[in-house]
């Protein structure tokens, strides 16, 4: 079994949070984002101690934190880089974003467990691997993401090549 550091541990318990909630609410299955009834039972178990005004925190600050740095970054980068080509701004916010997401994730899930002291989950065999998967979650959106914003520029350059 390998074990998580404390970064890793936060990260997965701020990640279960948000699947328990997802998988809670809405039985729609995503390609990519389907877990095993064991990873379900424990990203349910890893969510368990979290009580419902720390979960209104968490999902609060996890909203402001990713805003923040979201809009602040994007700023920056439209502002110094301003003829910056379409298809690349696109990739560009998608990768802001992607990269945004689980930053304020962990910290929202940090800032929770020290005013909440939530105790640590139990690491059981697969935590690792849990992580892991939520890591090539993140990277197969941000791939599909640009991907998709190629397509859409040359579909837009296609386009406008027709209509003049």
């Amino acid at each position: 079994m390998s074990a998580l550091n404390k970064l890793q541990r936060t990260m997965l318990r701020g990640w279960a949070i948000n699947m328990t909630l997802a998988l809670r609410y809405s039985r729609t299955r995503w390609f990519g984002f389907d877990y095993t009834a064991a990873e379900g039972a424990r990203l349910r178990a890893i969510a368990e101690n979290v009580s419902p005004a720390a979960l209104a925190v968490w999902f609060g600050g996890s909203i402001t934190l990713y805003l923040l740095v979201f809009v602040s970054v994007l700023l920056a980068v439209a502002t110094q880089i301003p003829s910056l080509p379409f298809v690349l701004l696109f990739c560009a916010i998608i990768l802001i974003a992607l990269v945004a997401l689980p930053c304020a994730m962990a910290a929202s899930a940090a800032i929770t467990d020290l005013c909440f002291r939530i105790p640590p989950f139990k690491e059981t065999e697969g935590g690792a691997e849990l992580h892991a998967k939520i890591g090539w979650q993140f990277a197969f959106v941000a791939v599909t993401a640009a991907v998709a914003a190629i397509i859409i520029n040359y579909i837009q350059a296609a386009f406008y090549s027709l209509v003049k």
